[in-house]
């Protein structure tokens, strides 16, 4: 993980880009596919949750944020709305999935094997 020390300028900043890639790391180790939509929207999603969006002041705007963060990011490599609909499949599952800060978790999600089993 590298960090650029120019577009980081504070603990906070350097914090959240931190648990976004460590979990992009994470979800890399066991398996996910990231040139897979529904894997790599799966994978966005989480660290939109735990990194970027952690601060939304409730359940609605940590959703639209999650969404937005999660669907732009999945975009980039699957363009043309393509991206926003893999988020949308895979939101309610992969928002369930707290790993690895709550081991054991996502095997216990059937929504986790149907979009995220190693091929």
């Amino acid at each position: 993980i590298v960090l650029c020390s120019n577009r980081l300028h504070s603990p906070a900043e350097v914090q959240e880009v931190l648990v976004h890639e460590l979990i992009h790391v994470y979800d890399m180790r066991r398996g996910l596919d990231f040139h897979d939509c529904h894997q790599l929207a799966f994978s966005e999603v989480r660290p939109a949750r735990d990194a970027e969006c952690r601060s939304s002041l409730n359940r609605f705007t940590l959703s639209y944020c999650v969404q937005e963060r999660a669907g732009h990011a999945t975009n980039n490599m699957f363009p043309h709305q393509e991206g926003g609909n893999c988020v949308g499949q895979v939101l309610e599952a992969a928002v369930a999935d707290r790993s690895p800060f709550h081991k054991g978790v996502a095997a216990d999600l059937p929504e986790f094997t149907k979009y995220c089993s190693p091929k």
